[in-house]
């Protein structure tokens, strides 16, 4: 390596850094969510890669944000998915609408809720929710981000953390 490109990358420290903390939370959710033999432990990876921001503050929140919308997700995911018959199209859509429409309103006064949504969404056309049943679906899903958002703090607490940004 040259000492130009050695300079570049010092320069870039903090990027370096942030790489690092990202990958080091997503790998180690990755371990604990197969150790534990979550079913889908890729929701955890997901998590702790998209909580791990360049401060401790700033994951905190996208932790706190994701669990939010995560368990109101589930929640009114599998509340649908079980009363609402959804066994044809036409009721899969009706059910995809009475999903959809209250949280994207709810996600649109409140970025908390941004992933509530999606997770409504997963848990009605998703397969799994279809062999697990939807409560055992949401409880699932609502683990593994749980999982996931607490490495990514961790990750963010432990691994190259920037001393201006640890307090929360």
């Amino acid at each position: 390596m040259s000492a130009k490109a050695f300079t570049s990358l010092l320069k870039r420290r903090a990027e370096l850094r942030l790489g690092a903390r990202i990958t080091a939370a997503g790998l180690f959710s990755f371990v604990l969510g197969e150790a534990l033999t979550l079913p889908q432990s890729y929701w955890a990876v997901f998590t702790a890669v998209l909580v791990v921001q360049t401060s401790v503050g700033g994951s905190f929140k996208a932790a706190l944000d994701r669990l939010i919308g995560t368990v109101s997700g589930a929640v009114y995911g599998a509340l649908v998915a079980t009363l609402v018959p959804h066994n044809d199209p036409l009721m899969l859509g009706t059910a995809l609408l009475v999903s959809l429409a209250p949280l994207a309103v709810l996600a649109s006064f409140n970025a908390s809720f941004r992933v509530a949504p999606v997770t409504a969404v997963i848990l009605l056309l998703g397969n799994t929710g279809a062999t697990e049943g939807p409560l055992l679906a949401a409880l699932f899903r609502t683990i593994e981000v749980t999982l996931g958002g607490i490495v990514g703090l961790i990750v963010s607490l432990i691994v190259f953390p920037d001393r201006k940004s640890t307090r929360l």
